[in-house]
């Protein structure tokens, strides 16, 4: 289940459990989901930042700063639902 390279000492899985095991069909699955779930919440909290700013969202009740920000967040995961990364640019690089 477990080997060690004897050059770097580092320890793995070996290739007969990576292809019969569920865990690890379970970990790509959960890595996956972590990605869109950071993903979103990174880009929704910097536009809620860059709309609003600073020191207008310190201003807002708690339940306004929620409901504002949630807004970013259902347009991201709505466009990543339909399209992935497809639509995804980077400017200026």
């Amino acid at each position: 289940m477990v080997e060690r390279n004897e050059k770097t000492g580092e320890h793995f899985l070996n290739k007969e459990f990576t292809t019969h095991s569920q865990i690890v069909k379970h970990i790509e699955n959960f890595e996956n989901a972590t990605f869109w779930e950071e993903l979103i919440e990174r880009l929704a909290r910097r536009d809620f930042i860059k709309k609003y700013g600073e020191e207008a969202i310190l201003q807002m009740s708690i339940s306004e700063r929620f409901e504002k920000e949630m807004s970013f967040h259902q347009e991201y995961h709505k466009e990543f639902g339909e399209n992935g990364l497809d639509n995804l640019q980077i400017h200026n690089l």
